[in-house]
């Protein structure tokens, strides 16, 4: 079981509460092929992602040997909270701290192809309130495609995904029903196997 374990493809899958919903489901998608790990609490907003980066890397003993990180973030950044005028990051900032985010992931596990799936479309079908706000979403997903391509990152759309869902699919405004998460474990999944 060990040597098995050390066979397979090391995957670290880093993000939001939208992350937490489907990785079990991704883990079990490529048990075949992957050693799947994640970190058991909500990484949020760019800032915490870039902050907690070394604890998330250290589920794997050695980082250097990750093959893909999947990480993301967004939802917390692109946030009105408490019905503030300004989201939590503008795009200027949240442009530079992807970039840091790369880097400081390149620098770590030198050899991981990274993914980074864009930010899920919020629940149109329930009582949608001015911190949440799908025009803006799209915005802050062709920053991060603007800022991170030129790096060779790769992008799974889970906007276009979550564009396709009806309101029975959520839970609320942004969370996924189990059968949802289901299908965006394994479309993560999916596309990760393309690259291991």
């Amino acid at each position: 079981m060990k040597n098995d374990i050390l066979c397979k493809k090391k995957i670290l899958l880093i993000g939001d509460s939208i992350r937490e919903g489907y990785c079990e489901y991704t883990k079990e998608f490529l048990s075949d092929v992957a050693d799947v790990r994640f970190p058991d609490w909500n990484n949020r907003y760019s800032q915490n992602v870039f902050l907690e980066l070394a604890k998330s890397m250290s589920y794997f003993k050695n980082p250097e040997e990750i093959d893909v990180v999947v990480w993301n973030t967004g939802h917390w950044d692109q946030m009105h909270w408490d019905k503030d005028e300004l989201s939590l990051n503008d795009l200027g900032t949240y442009e530079k701290m992807l970039v840091r985010i790369h880097k400081r992931i390149k620098a770590v596990a030198p050899n991981a192809i990274q993914i980074f799936p864009l930010i899920s479309k919020f629940n149109e079908y329930t009582n949608i309130d001015k911190r949440k706000d799908n025009a803006e979403v799209v915005k802050y997903n062709d920053a991060a495609i603007k800022t991170l391509k030129p790096f060779g990152i790769e992008f799974i759309d889970h906007y276009e995904f979550t564009s396709k869902l009806n309101g029975d699919d959520f839970l609320d405004v942004a969370h996924l029903k189990p059968d949802a998460n289901k299908e965006l474990g394994k479309l993560t999944a999916d596309f990760i196997r393309k690259f291991i």
